[in-house]
């Protein structure tokens, strides 16, 4: 491998800045919510406490009780007697939120309304609950933050409508006549409907305040319909407004004579008190800003689910468990950018020769990959904490920065500093590795955290001198390099001697406990280390191994992948053979003929055979130097395959541009297509490349110019058709084709073109 070109190093070394305040005001405002067990009317409850208001949720039940604001105000008030009882129920059962699932004859009404055992609610993460009905037909999460909640219909039956209901008391009471509203069409407004009047409007937003009181609470929903929506007052009496209580109803997707209008998932609202009382337009105004910047929010790419698994019926894509419309599982496509620096700090292929040595502005990286469309990243290890950098043109001493391992001597190890003590951890280190993942969770990227680095022990000439497994660096006695020739490759194999099992424990022992850092985090995977070769095979085999036995007594379960067994030595370099034949839930392979026969490799031309694991093509192992754009993402996506570009040259301007569109374009389409139901295929397009789920649903890629043909005749649907230009990024809809033949399509424009093909109902 030849160094960077001395001005990216130095374009990139600029690119390097401390960042601690952004980095401490995002740790600030993830801990802002905390999730506690409570009990109301006798029932289990989640007690969620931020800083705007606190929540009662229903487990059971699977929807609010109470909304408690700052003043102690419940803006729900729900009592459990009488539950259902026509109008009485204004004043304690009906109350609720969201209230979703509702019918005379539907063995799930009262899912999502406190009060009904149809539910079962588990913490996620630490913001974030999730319900699942008892008839499994249903699924939906609140994601907590310090300004609302926002509720995701993650799975509900096409069949059985629904709608979003806040049924509660304003400010805590029932006072209709110095109750206001307004919404995204005016406000204030202070009429009061009954239930003989009620008012049936289309509306974005809407907010509910009290004379009496300084806040309102809105509520947004984020998609965009023309369903009708509703509001009146319900008293618990037959006096209707004079009634001595009662409450609100306002309903998203709540149509006349009652009817729920949503179907399907996919729908999300937000909620949350909002400080500041509505007296005039001005106020309104402030709070139609708010409500935007909820909808804006909910634009960006949500936290990222999971924690994944291998898709069970189309095993080259990953799944969160969550569903399609039609109740299938929804398969999720991950491709993204890494960066050797993204974890810790250090001056690998930088040329600086700092000490300490330069801090990555991860914020910056983060901003990188969502503006790119991009879902995953790998969060690098670097084992060695001084190294001479034989890959640049200086050859500098360079340095890293944290270790999991406390320095805390006696004694100086050979880089001048404290010995690590290998039986305590450094706590700075595991709460930098959780913050990251955590970070890039919340913008919807997943991580694949790298748990040990080999490349470097085998290929940096003195790197096992200063190496915390080597004898003169820790006080634990510890020397992994047991046949002495300075090279320490030892350290990732399996050894049946008293040192291989010492050295051995002590690794489990790290990993336990990074297992036990991020568990409840749903956004991670794990890699056993960077490039080991073969005699690494079996080391790394044995860690796949024990991070399954190890999360099997823990809350939630990660996959685990091994990457390209690759080493400079020829007889050391491993096969992707030895990959597929792992017990890796995910491989990363080299540049080598595939299974299928040479005419395939995974660089070039990946096969369209599935080879029995989940692949993962990175430029790292398949050319990490050279310059990629569209093109090759489209061709590995096409072929099934997930995809990762090592940022090698950072800090350029252009280098990448290409290459990081690239990747966002096959992400953002790998949502629009039902790519569960989608296999590669050579035949059905005469490109050879196409995912294909015959006679339902295309998507070809035309990596050259000029017309091409699609292979329809297996069905007599008529296909809607959409064009795309990966180049100029440009949209089209084309006229619809019918079924029945061989179809030749035209690209509307120059250059590469992707084509999606959809059967009309």
């Amino acid at each position: 491998m030849s160094g960077l070109p001395s001005s990216r190093r130095t374009a990139l070394r600029r690119h390097f800045c401390l960042g601690a305040l952004a980095l401490m005001s995002a740790l600030t405002s993830a801990r802002s919510v905390t999730i506690t067990e409570a009990e109301h009317e006798g029932r289990a409850q989640f007690k969620v406490v931020t800083a705007s208001a606190t929540y009662f949720f229903d487990r059971a039940g699977g929807g609010f009780s109470r909304l408690i604001d700052r003043d102690g105000k419940d803006w729900i008030s729900f009592r459990k007697e009488p539950l259902k009882e026509v109008p009485a129920s204004a004043a304690a059962g009906f109350r609720g939120i969201p209230n979703s699932v509702f019918g005379k004859d539907n063995p799930d009404a009262g899912a999502g309304h406190p009060g009904f055992d149809q539910c079962e609610s588990t913490l996620v993460g630490g913001d974030t609950i999730r319900t699942v009905s008892t008839s499994g037909r249903w699924t939906w999460s609140w994601r907590f933050t310090e300004t609302n909640a926002v509720f995701t219909m993650e799975k509900a039956p096409a069949e059985v409508a629904w709608w979003f209901l806040y049924e509660g008391t304003i400010a805590g009471r029932w006072s209709p006549r110095t109750h206001y509203w307004g919404t995204d069409t005016g406000g204030p407004r202070h009429e009061t409907t009954d239930s003989k009047r009620q008012l049936f409007e289309q509306w974005r937003w809407a907010y509910f305040g009290d004379d009496q009181s300084p806040r309102v609470l809105l509520m947004a929903q984020m998609e965009k319909d023309d369903l009708p929506d509703t509001l009146w007052f319900m008293g618990s009496t037959r006096a209707g407004l004079d009634a001595p209580d009662g409450m609100v109803v306002f309903g998203f997707g709540r149509g006349p004579g009652g009817k729920p209008q949503f179907r399907g998932a996919g729908q999300r609202f937000a909620l949350g008190l909002v400080e500041g009382a509505v007296k005039d337009a001005a106020a309104h105004g402030q709070v139609a800003q708010t409500a935007k910047q909820w909808i804006q929010q909910a634009a960006k790419p949500s936290a990222a689910r999971g924690p994944l698994r291998v898709h069970p019926t189309n095993p080259r894509f990953f799944t969160d468990g969550s569903a399609n419309p039609d109740g299938s599982l929804r398969a999720v496509y991950l491709a993204g950018s890494h960066e050797w620096h993204s974890f810790q700090d250090h001056g690998h292929r930088l040329e600086s020769g700092g000490e300490p040595p330069p801090v990555f502005d991860y914020g910056a990286f983060l901003n990188l990959l969502q503006t790119n469309g991009h879902n995953f990243t790998r969060l690098w290890r670097w084992e060695l904490p001084k190294w001479t950098e034989g890959d640049t043109k200086t050859r500098q001493t360079e340095h890293s920065q944290p270790h999991p391992w406390r320095r805390a001597g006696p004694g100086l190890a050979n880089d001048g500093k404290p010995k690590f003590d290998l039986t305590q951890f450094d706590v700075g280190y595991f709460e930098r590795l959780r913050s990251r993942v955590r970070l890039a969770g919340e913008r919807g990227i997943y991580v694949a955290v790298m748990l040990f680095e080999c490349w470097g022990v085998q290929h940096v000439t003195n790197a096992w001198q200063y190496h915390p497994l080597a004898g003169p660096n820790n006080v634990n006695g510890i020397e992994a390099d047991e046949d002495g020739d300075g090279w320490g490759l030892e350290v990732h194999t399996l050894r049946d001697t008293g040192m291989g099992r010492r050295t051995l424990a002590l690794q489990e022992a790290y990993v336990r406990h990074v297992l036990g850092t991020l568990n409840d985090l749903d956004n991670v995977l794990y890699e056993i280390g960077n490039e080991g070769g073969k005699y690494s095979a079996a080391w790394q085999n044995h860690m796949v191994e024990f991070i399954h036995r190890s999360e099997a007594a823990m809350v939630k379960r990660h996959l685990a992948g091994i990457t390209f067994h690759f080493s400079k030595s020829r007889e050391q370099r491993g096969n992707n053979r030895m990959l597929f034949d792992s017990p890796a839930d995910w491989v990363s392979p080299g540049n080598e003929p595939a299974a299928a026969g040479v005419n395939f490799s995974f660089n070039r031309n990946p096969s369209p055979e599935f080879q029995g694991k989940i692949v993962v093509a990175d430029t790292d192992h398949l050319g990490w130097n050279v310059r990629r754009d569209h093109d090759w993402f489209w061709k590995q996506f096409c072929r099934g395959n997930h995809t990762w570009y090592l940022e090698w040259a950072y800090a350029s301007p252009t280098e990448a541009v290409a290459a990081r569109k690239g990747i966002g374009q096959t992400v953002a389409w790998s949502r629009k297509v039902n790519l569960a139901a989608m296999q590669p295929s050579t035949d059905a397009a005469s490109t050879a490349y196409c995912l294909a789920n015959p006679g339902r649903e295309y998507l070809a890629y035309q990596p050259g110019r000029g017309s091409f043909t699609v292979d329809l005749r297996n069905s007599s649907a008529t296909f809607s058709v959409a064009w795309f230009a990966p180049e100029t990024e440009a949209s089209q809809p084309g006229e619809a084709v019918r079924g029945g033949s061989v179809q030749s399509f035209t690209p509307p424009h120059d250059g590469p073109a992707v084509l999606h093909l959809k059967a009309k109902e």
